[in-house]
């Protein structure tokens, strides 16, 4: 019988699958906690600390003081043995290798684009546009200014990495910047 809905339980088993599977060597505490702080992302209003622990407080964590889901969480992205920028690219990988153009032309574009908040964090990412809606490739955060996102070896580092996620496909990368490049 195929399920109606899916709940926290399914989504989270789902994701620990696949996270298993595309990154073997993952510790196990983190991949006890990380398909539930992904289903709280999901669910929640923002992607605040707070706001994850409300989103998770009704489901596994039902028994568990929202102070110590908030402190979970909190732990789980200060942890040192967990590289977000590794995870994130492994994930991107097993997305890509599983992308089919289905389209004559065979383009793809990819978008260059800044993001800023005063003078608290700035971030470089690098996006795949499907139909109206935009995937994250790469990224890179920094604390401070956003001059640091504009370092040529950054944007070079994306490049490659973009180039070397789709040099096995028959694709042509069209390759859009925003109006903050000069060239």
């Amino acid at each position: 019988m195929n399920l109606v809905y899916y709940n926290q339980d399914k989504i989270s088993s789902d994701f620990s699958s696949l996270f298993t599977s595309v990154f073997p060597d993952m510790r196990k505490t983190q991949l006890n906690i990380l398909p539930h702080i992904l289903f709280g992302m999901i669910s929640s209003e923002s992607s605040s600390v707070p706001d994850i622990a409300k989103s998770l407080k009704g489901y596994t964590f039902d028994n568990v003081k929202f102070d110590s889901i908030s402190k979970r969480i909190r732990r789980f992205f200060s942890n040192y043995l967990f590289d977000s920028y590794l995870f994130y690219s492994k994930i991107i990988k097993h997305i890509i290798d599983n992308y089919k153009v289905k389209h004559p032309d065979k383009k793809v574009h990819i978008t260059f684009d800044h993001m800023f908040s005063h003078n608290n964090y700035s971030v470089f990412m690098i996006s795949m546009r499907v139909d109206k809606q935009g995937i994250p490739l790469y990224f890179k955060c920094f604390k401070g200014m956003f001059k640091d996102a504009f370092d040529i070896n950054v944007i070079l580092d994306g490049i490659l990495l973009i180039h070397n996620l789709f040099k096995d496909k028959d694709v042509n990368l069209i390759f859009l910047a925003d109006r903050w490049f000069n060239s």
